[in-house]
C-alpha cells in the first residue's frame, strides 16, 4: 500500500483574516475526517492542513 500527503492551502474569503481562515480549515478537517482520512493541522491560519491519503495500491 502506498501513502501520499495532500497539503491544502486555505483562505477565508472575502476578508481572509484569521478567524475566517481558521473556520475554513476546520470545515476542511471535519470533511476529511468524516471520510476516515487523517488530518494533521494545528488549527492556526498560518499553517496548511495536511491530509494523509492511504488508500492507494501499486
Amino acid at each position: 500500500m502506498r501513502y501520499a500527503q495532500l497539503n491544502l492551502g486555505i483562505w477565508g474569503a472575502d476578508e481572509g483574516n484569521y478567524k475566517e481562515t481558521v473556520a475554513v480549515g476546520n470545515q476542511v478537517k471535519e470533511a476529511a475526517e468524516s471520510l476516515d482520512l487523517p488530518v494533521h493541522w494545528n488549527g492556526q491560519s498560518e499553517y496548511r492542513p495536511m491530509i494523509l491519503l492511504k488508500h492507494f495500491r501499486d
